[in-house]
């Protein structure tokens, strides 16, 4: 298992070596020929012409310097929403096994279990298909609006079933299913996607690093908050609990995210440095 789960970084690292570094990184660093050799080779590797590479903010980065300013609002947005979506998502993730494992009285118990999270994959793969297809299609905010609102609509309709009637493993099944869909319809990819286009290249990995922090605090709280919220009481609590946090994306999402459908990269940049 462990030597399965290590074949994929190796062929990460394998296609990182194959792959160019950014034009707009080799300028800042060495100088406007590097960068603009640097941007004949990834306009022959990509097939996309880059008709100019802009000046870049001189200087390091810090974490300070995405957290003040006209950089702050957006810190909070991708943080927040990346802190809500991670809650739910570890949550389940870790813990959809066990909620299955009571739910299953079969002889085959432990075969089952693997299966259905086995199964939990699918739902997951189709959303990111969406997503590609129509990223630039409906934009950025839009998919991450829809994701957030269709998860917490699946988690309240899942928390009133609980209410009323015996859930049983197919009912669970599906709620998480369409979560983990609308999960990999917005949240999941979108999350990645905004702090690269959003902040300028000099703190553009500061950025990405400062919010995938935030968002490891989520899944930390996830992980040890979920148990104690179900023992104390009981699975209809923890999916309110969830509820509330995509609430707390799509909110966050609706007021601040702002919108970079179809504009090139080097637009984004223009566009948000003269704010």
């Amino acid at each position: 298992m462990y030597i399965i789960g290590a074949i994929f970084p190796i062929l990460v690292l394998y296609s990182r070596k194959k792959m160019p570094e950014s034009p707009y990184w080799i300028q800042h660093k060495f100088g406007k020929n590097a960068g603009e050799r640097a941007r004949l080779e990834m306009e022959k590797y990509t097939g996309y012409r880059i008709n100019k590479i802009p000046e870049l903010e001189v200087g390091g980065s810090k974490i300070r310097d995405v957290l003040k300013g006209k950089y702050l609002v957006y810190s909070i947005f991708i943080s927040v929403a990346w802190f809500s979506y991670d809650i739910v998502s570890y949550g389940i993730w870790t813990y959809s096994p066990l909620i299955f494992s009571t739910e299953i009285t079969s002889y085959y118990a432990d075969l089952y279990i693997v299966f259905t999270g086995m199964a939990e994959s699918i739902p997951v793969f189709i959303g990111f298909l969406i997503a590609i297809y129509y990223v630039d299609k409906i934009g950025r905010k839009s998919l991450l609006i829809i994701g957030f609102l269709g998860s917490f609509i699946a988690l309240i309709i899942f928390f009133f079933m609980n209410i009323y009637m015996v859930v049983g493993l197919i009912m669970t099944f599906s709620a998480f299913g369409i979560v983990h869909f609308f999960h990999n319809l917005g949240p999941s990819p979108m999350t990645y996607a905004y702090p690269v286009e959003i902040f300028p290249t000099r703190i553009r990995g500061t950025a990405m690093g400062f919010a995938t922090s935030v968002s490891r605090l989520g899944s930390i709280l996830a992980v040890f908050s979920f148990p104690i919220i179900d023992a104390l009481y009981g699975l209809k609590t923890i999916v309110i609990y969830f509820a509330v946090f995509e609430l707390i994306g799509l909110i966050i999402t609706i007021k601040y995210a702002p919108e970079t459908k179809i504009n090139p990269l080097r637009k984004n940049l223009n566009k948000y440095q003269n704010k």
